[in-house]
């Protein structure tokens, strides 16, 4: 699998999820839960401390991924559905978009990697 591929899919997932948060049919706990997924990918505070090596980072890239990928399939059915047209419709008129989201990706991750460098220079 290609990383470009990876970049682009997580970018489309978050743009559905912020469509989600944004679309009035979409349940309030799940707009707290996407919010909470999001607040836990960007603290500073950890269920593994970064300070445990490996351990740290490990838990940020896995549990925030599955975090994730948990919220988008924990979403009712239609709402998925409307968000994922919409994100969709939203790449074809502006393909920029999808660019901008894998861009945010890329910058998740490459601070992650900066982290885990710094630990292990």
């Amino acid at each position: 699998m290609r990383l470009s591929f990876v970049f682009k899919k997580c970018g489309y997932n978050l743009l559905v999820l912020l469509l989600a948060v944004l679309n009035k049919t979409t349940p309030k706990y799940q707009k707290g839960l996407i919010v909470f997924a999001v607040i836990y990918l960007f603290s500073p505070i950890d269920l593994i401390p970064d300070s445990v090596p490996i351990a740290g980072f490990f838990d940020d890239a896995v549990l925030g991924s599955a975090i994730l990928t948990a919220v988008i399939k924990l979403l009712p059915e239609n709402v998925k559905q409307i968000c994922r047209c919409r994100a969709d419709s939203i790449i074809k008129k502006a393909p920029i978009v999808l660019a901008v989201m894998a861009v945010i990706s890329v910058i998740i991750f490459l601070l992650i990697a900066e982290t885990v460098w710094k630990y292990f220079r």
